[in-house]
């Protein structure tokens, strides 16, 4: 979730990433956790929505999506991408969503929790517009990764740890149900990005790697 004050993000920018692998193997997780045991005509919110890739990934699964960002240009390409999904533009320093209370089946995140000024104002509000039951699932980057200089990015406001990010949200209302890691450190060389991705799955099952893998996904059910 970028600003929109100095526009550190641009239309390139947006739509580059869409084409990254590890990208692409963020938004399907993010999209099996958000629809598991969903309906066709599910509302899903998709907060920072960037150029709207996860949220056509969604569409695609049979939900109704709904989408918010602070940037302007993420917002734009959105519109002209999905116009029902309802894209508006929210504020980079207030938690308010447009939305009144239990208008969504689910709520995903891709690389925006590390953005939030304020993290339990942000989790309470996405509570808020979240019906009983519903789920939050995110990605983001993990402050244990060996490697901090891939994600550093002076717009960040705090990376967190496994255990830090699932605490936020049990603090908030939400039971976690899957915390795990994506994409294991390795060595700089030549194509380790594309072998870390092929190698994801090392992460959740090797405690090393569980705790140290570069991508943070937590999936959470509101109480």
């Amino acid at each position: 979730m970028e600003s929109h004050l100095d526009h550190a993000y641009d239309r390139a920018y947006y739509l580059g990433r869409e084409g990254w692998l590890d990208w692409r193997t963020e938004r399907d997780h993010l999209v099996a956790l958000a629809v598991t045991g969903g309906q066709p005509g599910a509302r899903v919110l998709d907060v920072g929505a960037g150029a709207g890739g996860l949220a056509a990934a969604l569409a695609a699964r049979g939900v109704r999506v709904f989408c918010v960002e602070t940037e302007r240009a993420g917002l734009d390409i959105v519109r002209a991408r999905l116009p029902a999904a309802g894209a508006a533009l929210i504020s980079e320093t207030s938690p308010a969503l447009p939305f009144a209370p239990g208008s969504f089946d689910a709520l995903v995140a891709q690389h925006a929790v590390e953005h939030l000024p304020d993290i339990a104002a942000a989790l309470a509000e996405w509570r808020r517009v979240l019906r009983p039951g519903a789920r939050a699932v995110v990605a983001t980057p993990n402050a244990r990764y060996p490697d901090p200089a891939h994600f550093e990015d002076p717009h960040h406001v705090h990376i967190f740890t496994l255990e830090e990010l699932a605490a936020r949200f049990a603090e908030a209302g939400f039971i976690v149900e899957q915390a795990y890691t994506l994409f294991p450190y390795l060595p700089r060389f030549r194509g380790r990005g594309r072998l870390a991705v092929w190698l994801s799955g090392l992460s959740r099952r090797l405690p090393y790697w569980r705790a140290r893998g570069r991508t943070l996904m937590l999936g959470a059910r509101r109480r």
